[in-house]
């Protein structure tokens, strides 16, 4: 049955929409199945795979690009690095499209920004029917446009669908509820199930007023029955739209929201950082207040524990992180698991710069969005004014995640915000545990006392000295963000490397009895090596590099009781690396990963033993300014 053939009820048809669109003529593409994979037959190339359903006869189109100009329809920037692939399709349901050999995307052709994100258009269109007698017949025409980015990690690039849209007639439309689409059998659309499928849900760019399904219709907003989460103080978040956006409702008391709403509400924080979850709207009834806030998949505290815990319940987060492993305390930590810290002083760092406490920062506050590279957003600032309405007994912020100088109710400072990273940063890399014991009914008064236990992170040296320094008694020694976003802990492999060569060129020296200005320098870092090393460092090595160094001590006048020699070795075999044997390669790993992996692994605390020493001594020299730099957050 045609929709327009329906009679309305209360402006709306029997399905609840007030608008409805036929889906079975187009083309509809499944999300979950778009992947890359190698060209065999062009290495260094990747090529574009997906299943798609196609109702009638039309075309695919494919477009690279860098980043979307203004619209999404046919408006990549750097297109012309690749052209459009174009190919005509029959009509048939679950056809697979593969890009020929020779036709796909070589990644090295982008100049991006180190992000290295890169984004895919497929564009979907039906051919206009043709009757009996030649004539064009017009009906509905459609056209179905799939965004997705390309994200690297780990050298490795995967592809990931971050917008779908729906032209009709030539009008726009978003695809909010893409259920339709990821389980169609291919029958005809049943107008009278609609509502109980709901395989359309959309809703025009310039209409905010459509029912996506059962729901509730505030203002701006619908508010699903659906319960995705708990805020603070046991509010519940539900699932629901505002305007064209998939939103999380935070609903409050509104006896309460004056004061939740002046923090959370403050356009410099919502609006202007990528790692502020965003509020995109407040809607009110005669007893709540709902806040639209960024959708997001999960907060750390769920994250963490259903991975780094077998008995943690499950979370849906398994299906999103599957490869994450954090129960092991010997292992050192995913990349990932450093981005997600980083992400998150970096939000702190900008509160701060507004001159904002956040007053609250714990596991649950830290959520991780669903719409680009698993961005970490800060949420629910402002806690501190909101606890007080609901009577707190302790301080302010959540209990038994606070600064001692929270738990005597002193005036509230950044630092007690960087307390509280503190034990959050231990938290995710121990897999949920407390630096201040997993005995909660104990924990606050541990916190009062300075009775840490930090030997779960001893194997991460990195970890050890900014956590030390985070959970420091007096909130003045403690570093402020910018500093922590530059620590040795959140340094890409590149980076320790590099700093470690730096440092092996400001105290280089050749042989033995050779002056040297910077001799002082090299005996008090020598000073370090029981810090470093037992006895001579050279015993650390494996077979392959311990007998190259044998080979070449003459030349290199090795000490292998000298930390200084020691990131001289490094330097030497960084440099000439590409000379080195195929044994010798092979040890050492590829550059830069693997090679630093080598050596972090036999000198677990040469990193930060170095940068500590040249922290104190040389911290503002032009050639190591870059290290030790704070970091400016705008």
């Amino acid at each position: 049955m045609d929709p327009a053939a329906q009679t309305l009820v209360d402006g709306r048809y029997p399905c609840g929409h007030e608008e409805v669109v036929g889906l079975n003529k187009g083309i509809h593409i499944y999300k979950e199945s778009l992947k890359i994979e190698p060209d065999q037959e062009y290495p260094g190339k990747y090529l574009v795979e997906f299943t798609y359903d196609a109702y009638g006869a039309g075309s695919i189109t494919l477009r690279f690009g860098e980043k979307l100009g203004r619209g999404y329809n046919d408006d990549l920037t750097k297109e012309d690095l690749i052209q459009p692939i174009t190919v005509n399709i029959k009509q048939d349901l679950r056809q697979k499209f593969k890009q020929e050999p020779g036709t796909g995307i070589d990644f090295s052709s982008y100049t991006v920004s180190k992000t290295e994100v890169y984004l895919l258009a497929i564009q979907a269109r039906t051919s206009p029917c043709i009757s009996e007698d030649g004539s064009t017949n017009r009906g509905t025409t459609m056209s179905h446009l799939t965004i997705a980015v390309f994200d690297k990690e780990q050298d490795r690039y995967k592809v990931r669908v971050t917008d779908q849209t729906l032209w009709v007639n030539g009008a726009k439309y978003v695809l909010h509820d893409k259920e339709g689409f990821g389980n169609s059998d291919g029958a005809d659309l049943n107008w009278n199930d609609l509502g109980k499928k709901c395989l359309i849900c959309l809703s025009k760019f310039q209409d905010t007023t459509t029912l996506h399904r059962e729901g509730r219709k505030i203002g701006k907003l619908v508010v699903y029955d659906k319960k995705i989460g708990k805020g603070s103080n046991e509010t519940i978040v539900y699932e629901g739209i505002y305007g064209d956006k998939s939103v999380a409702v935070k609903k409050i008391v509104k006896v309460h929201h004056d004061v939740a709403l002046k923090v959370i509400q403050n356009p410099r924080v919502s609006d202007q950082h990528a790692n502020i979850v965003r509020l995109y709207g407040v809607e009110y009834d005669q007893d709540f207040v709902y806040l639209a806030l960024d959708r997001c998949i999960c907060s750390l505290h769920d994250l963490i524990l259903s991975h780094g815990n077998s008995s943690a319940e499950s979370q849906p987060t398994v299906k999103v992180f599957k490869d994450l492993e954090l129960s092991k305390p010997s292992r050192y930590p995913p990349p990932i698991l450093f981005t997600f810290m980083r992400d998150t002083v970096e939000g702190l760092g900008y509160l701060h710069g507004l001159r904002i406490n956040h007053g609250d920062l714990k596991p649950q506050n830290v959520l991780i969005h669903n719409d680009t590279s698993s961005v970490v957003k800060v949420s629910n600032m402002g806690t501190r004014k909101y606890r007080a309405l609901t009577k707190s007994t302790t301080g302010y912020g959540s209990v038994r995640w606070q600064a001692p100088e929270q738990l005597r109710n002193e005036e509230p400072t950044p630092a007690a915000d960087l307390f509280n990273f503190g034990c959050l940063l231990f938290f995710c890399i121990t897999g949920g545990r407390h630096p201040f014991g997993d005995i909660i009914d104990d924990r606050d008064n541990n916190i009062l006392h300075d009775m840490k236990n930090l030997s779960l992170v001893e194997n991460i040296p990195e970890a050890y000295d900014l956590i030390s320094r985070l959970l420091h008694p007096d909130p003045e020694s403690r570093p402020k963000a910018g500093e922590v976003y530059n620590h040795p802990l959140f340094w890409d492999p590149e980076t320790r490397i590099s700093f470690l060569l730096t440092a092996s060129q400001k105290v280089k020296r050749r042989k033995p009895n050779e002056c040297e200005t910077n001799s002082n320098l090299i005996t008090s870092l020598d000073r370090r090596a029981l810090h470093v090393f037992s006895g001579e460092w050279n015993t650390m090595l494996d077979d392959t590099l311990r007998n190259d160094v044998d080979l070449h001590i003459k030349k290199y006048f090795y000490s292998y009781k000298s930390v200084c020699h020691l990131i001289r070795l490094i330097r030497n075999k960084y440099n000439h690396y590409p000379e080195s044997s195929p044994d010798l390669k092979t040890a050492l790993g590829s550059l830069p990963t693997g090679f630093d992996e080598y050596f972090r692994r036999r000198f677990p605390k040469l990193l930060i033993e170095v940068y500590k020493f040249f922290k104190e001594h040389c911290g503002f020299e032009d050639l190591f300014i870059n290290y030790y730099r704070h970091k400016l957050f705008r």
